[in-house]
């Protein structure tokens, strides 16, 4: 379907909407990457799911086994400080 990280850089926002008219559906939610890599940040500072891709992607993955948080996402999830979209 995708290759992994397509949905970083630049065209992600764009790969990502492709992948959801084929599949249908408004957001791309996923695990296995996780948010502490994505943001180069240490993983215990992980305190929320991160939504990158212009909000078509939501990446769920705290990082648990390296020492993140253990992120419950309840759907459909609205950041709460809008600010945090990215």
């Amino acid at each position: 379907m995708t290759s992994r990280y397509a949905f970083r850089g630049p065209d992600g926002g764009h790969v990502a909407k492709k992948l959801l008219e084929v599949l249908g559906g408004g957001r791309i939610v996923h695990g296995h990457s996780v948010i502490a890599d994505q943001l180069g940040i240490l993983p215990e500072e992980v305190d929320a799911p991160h939504s990158y891709a212009d909000g078509r992607v939501l990446g769920v993955d705290g990082g648990l086994f390296v020492g993140g948080p253990c992120l419950v996402v309840s759907l459909p999830w609205a950041a709460e400080d809008p600010e945090a979209e990215s």
